[in-house]
């Protein structure tokens, strides 16, 4: 009887599927919006994708790298080809997600969602991702859900959807990672992987993740400005992080550095001093501090594209790469919104609109700057419109291409 119990046991580990976990001694970037990688210049071990680039995971594999597959669990999104499936289930879907255009929030305690989840993660696996990170799990913390829905979702159904994520990805064999969900973690990390966070230096939400990471799950952590290394450190000198510093537009270029040398580096960081040019034909990207968050694809070149960060893992934050590519709005249209902004505000920056009119010089650079300084909560609102309608474009234009194909 004890025989036949440990061979029973034996078939069942044997049927278990095995797959590929990341460490803690592993490097990470992430490149969601990037439709032309410099796949030979990424140093980094794993890279993370949007799920639509098959084409970008062949060549990283052929380049033996790790990749993350990026989809969202918690949001339909207008670009992907199972879109019209969320709406044929009664229920599903819910409000827009303002941050995003094309974008809503679904009710993740209807049964409905969970063939189309199912039917992702299949298709990650078919694809040959080594896993899958699973955004938007934690809805029951947004604004729009808490605030407009008539039924919102509680943190326990948030646990429950959670975990069914965790748990049907392993029963599949693909690894999966814990996006955020920083007050739950301590419920579901047993699920995940590993956990990717977004700025929770800045949230002050890192120590959320000390006991996931002392289990030896590595934590891979995005910040959205260099001006917030000093918390990095601070938030994180006692647990090993994967951080890497990031443009909200998450191409493929990042600034990082060793945390264990964080009070060298945190010292010399000075993001309130604009980085100047070196040469006489800088463009008005490089005379922008790139660790201003969301800052680069917002400033447009005089030739309506946005700066090409294809130099992964520079060691450089300057952010100086004067090559160029991607469809953005034009430079009429960040004049038009400043302009626009100025008069409904009442200010006299009639100097300001006229030095952008000449983006792509020192004078249009450093007119933006200077607008910048004198008008940060103005200049904050014109450079998110600008990034969400860039974002927008570069998502529709990267769908469309891989239809195409």
């Amino acid at each position: 009887m004890r025989y036949l119990t440990f061979a029973a046991a034996s078939l069942l580990l044997g049927s278990a599927k095995a797959y590929w976990k990341p460490n803690q001694s592993q490097t990470y970037n992430i490149m969601l919006y990037e439709g032309h990688p410099d796949f030979h210049s990424e140093k980094a071990d794993i890279v993370e994708i949007d799920i639509i680039h098959e084409d970008h995971l062949k060549e990283f594999h052929k380049l033996g790298k790790k990749v993350i597959c990026y989809f969202s669990g918690g949001t339909a999104e207008d670009f992907r080809d199972d879109y019209k499936e969320y709406f044929k289930h009664e229920g599903l879907v819910k409000n827009k997600y303002p941050e995003w255009d094309g974008e809503r929030f679904v009710d993740v305690r209807k049964d409905s969602l969970k063939p189309i989840i199912k039917a992702r993660m299949q298709k990650a696996i078919n694809m040959g991702c080594d896993a899958i990170d699973v955004d938007n799990l934690d809805l029951y913390q947004a604004r729009p859900v808490k605030n407009e829905w008539s039924n919102p979702l509680t943190k326990e159904e948030a646990i429950t959807f959670a975990t069914w994520v965790g748990n049907t990805a392993h029963s599949m064999g693909i690894a999966v990672g814990l996006k955020n969900c920083f007050d739950i973690v301590d419920n579901v990390g047993k699920y995940f992987d590993f956990g990717i966070s977004e700025d929770c230096a800045r949230k002050s939400e890192c120590q959320y993740y000390k006991n996931f990471i002392k289990t030896g799950k590595p934590v891979f952590a995005i910040n959205y400005s260099l001006s917030y290394a000093p918390k990095v450190c601070e938030f994180q000198k006692d647990m090993p992080f994967t951080n890497v510093f990031k443009d909200k537009m998450l191409y493929q270029h990042t600034n990082s550095y060793d945390i264990k040398s964080c009070g060298h580096v945190a010292s010399a960081i000075t993001p309130e001093e604009p980085i100047m040019p070196t040469t006489a034909n800088a463009t008005a990207t490089s005379l922008i501090p790139s660790n201003d968050a969301g800052l680069n694809p917002s400033i447009i070149s005089g030739n309506n594209t946005i700066a090409d960060n294809s130099n992964t893992n520079s060691n450089n934050i300057n952010g100086n790469d004067s090559s160029v590519k991607q469809i953005a709005p034009n430079d009429k249209e960040i004049n038009d919104q400043f302009k626009t902004k100025n008069e409904d505000e009442g200010n006299n920056n009639t100097t300001i609109v006229a030095g952008l009119a000449v983006s792509g010089s020192v004078v249009g650079a450093v007119a933006i700057f200077a607008f910048l300084k004198k008008n940060p909560k103005q200049y904050e609102n014109i450079k998110r419109n600008i990034s969400r309608s860039a974002t927008s474009v570069k998502r529709r234009l990267t769908t469309k291409r891989n239809e195409n194909n």
